[in-house]
């Protein structure tokens, strides 16, 4: 309850649900869902690039049957588009006010080290909020 927010247009939003809901997905390793004040929920995403690159290496060869060389790394595009689509089947479970209409990959990875998770792997919500501040208000403009 502690991290209960309420959007500009009244409606109370518990970000947390949302989140142990995304990391479902086997594409998000962490996921931060922010909106206190704002008409929307928006979040940062820190993707899990390791399940994304296999997933990239299979797709690939699954659907490349004429023997093109196609790449098997991963792009910034392969990456947003992978997460939109990610984003818009696990929106379906929530309600309209508490669905995600806007995102940012955060590329760095969360750890203990560099302070933005505690050491029982949970996100510290206030230290990625000021870390990414200028990110996160990028996306309520």
């Amino acid at each position: 309850l502690k991290n209960l927010f309420k959007t500009s247009m009244g409606k109370y939003i518990n970000p947390e649900v949302i989140e142990e809901k995304f990391r479902e997905s086997k594409f998000i390793e962490n996921i931060v869902v922010f909106g206190e004040g704002q008409k929307f929920a928006a979040a940062l995403i820190d993707p899990n690039q390791n399940y994304m690159q296999a997933w990239k290496k299979s797709n690939n060869k699954k659907n490349n049957k004429k023997g093109e060389d196609v790449s098997d790394e991963l792009t910034d595009a392969d990456i947003k588009a992978i997460l939109t689509s990610e984003v818009k089947k696990y929106n379906a479970f929530f309600g309209d006010t508490e669905q995600i209409k806007k995102f940012e990959i955060i590329n760095d990875t969360w750890t203990v080290e560099n302070g933005l998770m505690t050491p029982t792997l949970k996100v510290k919500r206030k230290v990625v909020e000021q870390r990414y501040k200028d990110l996160i208000d990028s996306m309520f403009e």
